[in-house]
């Protein structure tokens, strides 16, 4: 009898134990996304920032070496920027690199709202 009660006691404090365990795993997850979500549209938004202050001065010869610099940052893995409908209105179409790559990018410019994919996390901030 004793026997069969330490047991039970043993077999609920490890199943205690495996679902703060998982619960741990599951907020540090959710903490490290919401982060890298953060740190992207901070990075989309001084990009976007920088080069609509470059546009109104009229330097945007000089946009490759400040994104250039941007890729040096050790988070930053890749970054494009994408001319929108009236960006290409008013300045002219841009290279085949500053259109809409894959299905994420054409969603996000068609609704104009910001899609992010979890299987990588990846922000598009779309501006018209």
């Amino acid at each position: 009898m004793e026997r069969k009660l330490t047991i039970r006691i043993w077999l609920l404090l490890g199943l205690i134990f495996l679902l703060v365990i998982f619960i741990l795993a599951l907020s540090h997850r959710m903490f490290s996304l919401r982060e890298s979500k953060s740190r992207a549209l901070i990075i989309a938004e001084l990009v976007r920032d920088t080069l609509t202050s470059y546009m109104v001065m009229g330097v945007m010869d000089k946009r490759n070496e400040f994104l250039d610099r941007i890729r040096e940052i050790p988070m930053v893995e890749s970054i494009r920027v994408i001319k929108g409908e009236a960006v290409v209105k008013q300045f002219g179409p841009g290279s085949l690199l500053e259109t809409p790559q894959d299905d994420l990018e054409k969603r996000s410019w068609q609704r104009g709202k910001l899609l992010n994919s979890w299987r990588k996390v990846s922000e598009r901030l779309p501006t018209r």
